[in-house]
C-alpha cells in the first residue's frame, strides 16, 4: 500500500483541527519512495491531537531541512525521478513556518 504526502497549512500550533491543505503546487499522488521518504530517522516537530480518542491527526515538518537534503540526495532508496517532487516540498516548506507533512 502506498503513504500520500500532503502539505498543510497551520497557522495555530495549539490546534490541530484549525489546519488547511495548503495549495502550494506539492502532487500529492502517490510516489515510489514517499514511504521511504516518510519513514526516515529524522528530527522532526511533530504536532499531534491531544486527545488521542479523538482522531489521532499528526503532522509534522524537519528540523533540519540540509540533513533531510543530504540524504534525499544521495539514497538509493528513492528514484531519481521522484526526488525533485520532494526537494521542492521541502524548499516550500522551508520557507514558510506554518507548513507540514501530513502522511496518509
Amino acid at each position: 500500500m502506498g503513504m500520500n504526502i500532503a502539505i498543510v497549512k497551520l497557522e495555530d500550533k495549539s490546534d490541530i483541527h484549525k489546519m488547511e491543505y495548503a495549495d502550494v503546487g506539492f502532487d500529492t499522488s502517490r510516489y515510489v519512495g514517499d514511504r521511504e521518504f516518510m519513514a526516515q530517522d529524522f528530527e522532526e516537530e511533530i504536532i499531534c491531537c491531544p486527545t488521542a480518542y479523538c482522531c489521532g491527526e499528526c503532522i509534522s515538518r524537519p528540523k533540519d531541512f540540509d540533513k533531510v537534503r543530504k540524504w534525499l540526495k544521495s539514497t538509493r532508496k528513492i528514484p531519481k525521478v521522484c526526488k525533485p517532487r520532494l526537494f521542492k516540498a521541502l524548499d516550500i516548506l522551508e520557507r514558510d513556518t506554518s507548513l507540514y507533512f501530513e502522511y496518509s
